[in-house]
């Protein structure tokens, strides 16, 4: 019986890989393997970390901006929640400084109970009253600032203005629209305050809400030429829409015209509460320290403190006048000055202006009034009909027309601004 042909010799089985080698066993089998270089696991381990340190790196950057962000709008909505932020400037004349005091303006920079950032920038965590921001800035005179050219030429008054309403928009920014500036200038001190109120006037409207009280504000400049030019540019400032209100006092008391001493009515914008005001005393001579004295500088000085005081507290600004004032005259005090003053019948007197308005207006003394000014009149309150108070004064061309007949009116104010025509009737 045959036997069966053997079977055929079957192929070793082959796996292909990804590099397609084949590889054969010693049992004669055929496999193909992947040959790739692959990390270790400690090579994918470090890996992982630098992936996850990455990661929390950014995390910790997302919660940094999270948590200033959070801290900014906090303090925001804090500041926000105060009723108001008000500003309080000090600006004082030509050659004063404001510490030593040389005048009133130190002085009352010095009572002042707010925040000075004269120097640092404010911001939403600077010290502040439950309800109210309060700040505070004071400024040298530009001759102590700027030296000569200050003294000659104003350098530098408007570098003030510029640091003023930098505070001011940094002010704004934190605390929110509108916040409150109010200033005392004295001299080329209030010239100052008039380059302020020009410069807020670009500010959004609602920013802000300016106070001025500018008292005999001098730009410098002569009468008859203008020289040196100080004040060209310091006359008008009806652009000025946060302008609330202003209080400009000017002493009546003349000076040569050799000393460029002659002080400027400014065109004021319409929308604002304006008193200008005629009172005691010569130039700064008028706001020197107070004292229980008779001397005409001390009266007239006296006079001049309250009217300051009453003007920035009833802007908001806050003062212990204890630390600084040892005599504090009182409203009635003013009122016996204004008496006593009005009862003195002096000789007339005319002080140059330069009249922002071109009007040729100048400050008068008369000898006869039946109040020393306007806040004599505030004081007393009006005792005749206003009609008669306002009654023309007739100019008959005697050398005294009041003392020629007393049943001619007499004019309502014996210190005052006068135009050209009311001059000749005083007897000028």
């Amino acid at each position: 019986m045959a036997s069966p042909p053997p079977s055929p010799k079957k192929k070793p089985p082959s796996v292909r890989g990804a590099d397609d080698a084949d590889v054969v066993t010693s049992d004669a089998r055929t496999i193909s393997i992947d040959v790739t270089e692959r990390p270790s696991q400690e090579t994918q381990s470090m890996a992982d970390l630098d992936q996850l340190e990455a990661l929390h790196l950014a995390a910790a950057e997302d919660i940094d901006d999270a948590l200033n962000e959070y801290r900014t709008k906090g303090s925001r909505r804090a500041a926000k929640k105060r009723k108001a932020a008000i500003l309080t400037v000090f600006l004082e004349g030509t050659a004063n400084t404001i510490n030593p005091p040389t005048t009133q303006v130190g002085l009352f920079a010095a009572a002042c109970v707010a925040t000075d950032i004269s120097i640092e920038a404010p911001t939403a965590d600077s010290p502040s009253s439950e309800s109210t921001a309060l700040f505070k800035m004071m400024f040298d005179g530009c001759g102590v600032s700027h030296g000569v050219s200050g003294l000659l030429f104003g350098s530098g008054l408007r570098d003030q203005a510029a640091k003023v309403r930098g505070a001011l928009e940094d002010l704004v920014k934190i605390y929110g629209a509108p916040v409150r500036c109010n200033v005392l200038g004295l001299s080329r001190g209030g010239i100052a305050a008039i380059y302020l109120a020009q410069s807020l006037g670009e500010l959004p409207h609602g920013a802000a809400e300016l106070n001025v009280l500018a008292f005999d504000p001098v730009p410098g400049d002569q009468t008859w030429s203008g020289f040196p030019y100080t004040g060209a540019y310091a006359r008008d400032c009806g652009s000025c829409r946060c302008l609330k209100r202003v209080l400009a006092l000017y002493p009546h008391e003349p000076l040569p015209d050799i000393t460029f001493h002659a002080p400027v009515l400014v065109r004021w914008p319409d929308s604002a509460r304006v008193e200008e005001d005629v009172t005691l005393g010569c130039h700064q001579g008028a706001l020197f320290a107070t004292r229980r004295s008779n001397h005409p500088v001390h009266v007239a000085s006296n006079l001049a403190f309250r009217r300051v005081v009453n003007f920035l507290e009833e802007c908001g600004t806050r003062l212990a006048l204890d630390r600084c004032f040892a005599y504090q005259p009182s409203d009635e005090d003013c009122l016996k000055i204004c008496r006593v003053t009005l009862a003195e019948a002096p000789q007339a007197t005319k002080r140059q202006l330069h009249d922002g308005c071109s009007q040729g207006r100048v400050i008068v003394r008369r000898r006869a009034g039946r109040y020393l000014n306007k806040y004599h009149l505030s004081l007393e309150g009006p005792r005749e009909d206003p009609a008669d108070l306002l009654a023309p004064i007739q100019d008959d061309g005697m050398p005294d027309v009041h003392d020629a007949d007393e049943r001619l009116p007499k004019p309502k104010f014996m210190l005052d601004i006068d135009a050209p025509s009311f001059q000749r009737s005083c007897g000028f």
